[in-house]
């Protein structure tokens, strides 16, 4: 976009990539989304742009398991929404870079099945923060496509993750439980 168009005000964004657990001792990797809707605009007498944001984010992660005595399957779902600010500043021509924060709140799901019969479940929630930024390039007035990093957690309450414990593996120390997501993007300005 020149300097001499008018701006857009509004945003509206899909993020679709993979993700990494991240404070859970689980390997494997999953499926990440994340939609943000903003409102703002260029910063009066600067180049820089800022809006405010409200974010809905999923992960998933499947994992097979094992144990001396059986094998299954572990699956975590972390699901999280919030609100936040964006700061991006054009580089070149039509390209921007940005970062942004979230903070709102998260949940995390864990479902853990060993063999047919044992299974074990287990749901809480707090604050999450997400931490991001990307890259990325104006096609049209109203489009813009891109990259995107971040790193989500929801503030642990629980001070055992029992699937960790029923596998018997180490505990993780950190006090976030989350994910680190990797994404391509698609932003309609209106």
């Amino acid at each position: 976009m020149s300097a001499n168009e008018k701006g857009t005000w509004f945003i509206g964004e899909m993020h679709h990539g993979v993700g990494f657990p991240a404070g859970f001792m689980q390997d494997g990797i999953g499926y990440s989304a994340r939609g943000v809707f903003g409102v703002g605009g260029r910063i009066s007498g600067t180049f820089l742009l800022c809006h405010a944001l409200f974010s809905l984010g999923y992960g998933g992660f499947l994992e097979t398991t094992a144990t001396p005595i059986d094998s299954g399957q572990l699956e975590r779902s972390i699901i999280d929404v919030g609100g936040g600010f964006r700061l991006s500043i054009p580089i070149v021509g039509r390209v921007r870079v940005y970062t942004d924060i979230l903070a709102g709140y998260g949940h995390i799901l864990t479902d853990l099945s060993l063999g047919p019969y044992e299974r074990y479940d287990m749901s809480y929630g707090g604050f999450a923060l997400t931490v991001g930024g990307g890259l990325q390039y104006r096609l049209a007035r109203f489009m813009s496509i891109g990259v995107r990093g971040e790193w989500t957690g929801v503030l642990r309450n629980e001070l055992v993750d029992f699937a960790t414990a029923v596998l018997a593996r180490p505990q993780s120390d950190s006090a976030f439980h989350g994910r680190h997501a990797y994404f391509v993007s698609a932003t309609f300005h209106f």
